[in-house]
């Protein structure tokens, strides 16, 4: 990935790209439900927050 972004300076990091499944799911779950209304920022950033620490903690 690094090398695509030196070639590529003009584009930014794709989340899917960037993060774990376990955390980008929750990304991903989280502003469908936003945008459907059924949850708010806050409580998604949380998740989100969840999901990372929990990751974070049990990689190799």
């Amino acid at each position: 990935m690094p090398v695509f972004y030196a070639d590529n300076p003009k584009t930014c990091y794709v989340f899917d790209g960037a993060f774990d499944l376990a955390v980008y799911n929750v990304v991903n779950d989280g502003l469908i439900a936003i945008g459907l209304g059924t949850s708010t920022p806050e409580k998604v950033a949380a998740d989100v927050q969840k999901a990372f620490e929990t990751w974070n903690a049990n990689k190799k």
